[in-house]
């Protein structure tokens, strides 16, 4: 019985000591777990922070590349205006020019007919004279 009892008590602390090992295995086991997962988040982290900086920087790119668009559609559009401007100008030049040249025109007709006018008159006068001068 003793003999018994003493290989029970045997058994017993050899399960004791497996259940311990098994025990501790278990929290070996845990504790890398959650490490793992404290590294799969931080790399999770780490990536998502790179696609947020990658994000901000195309942001900023196209950002600058409207900008510049826009200054060069509005560079475009003022020389377009500075263009009509100068047109218009010569074209106002080239008008006032020709109602100049017209009105010069017409003045120097105005003077010959009165020449002309003037000599009709004269020579009536001549023959009004000859005519008298006849009688």
């Amino acid at each position: 019985e003793a003999k018994v009892a003493a290989g029970k008590k045997k058994e017993e602390r050899r399960l004791k000591k497996e259940a311990v090992k098994v025990e501790s295995a278990k929290k070996v086991e845990q504790a890398k777990a959650e490490e793992e997962r404290k590294a799969q988040h931080a790399r999770d982290e780490a990536v998502r922070r790179k696609e947020e900086e990658r994000l901000q920087k195309e942001t900023v790119e196209a950002e600058k590349h409207a900008k510049f668009e826009k200054a060069k559609a509005e560079a475009h559009r003022k020389k377009v205006e500075d263009d009509l401007k100068k047109e218009e100008a010569k074209a106002e030049a080239s008008r006032k020019a020709f109602e100049a040249k017209v009105a010069a025109g017409k003045k120097k007709e105005e003077r010959r007919l009165k020449k002309e006018a003037v000599k009709v008159e004269s020579a009536k006068k001549v023959e009004q004279a000859k005519a008298e001068e006849e009688r």
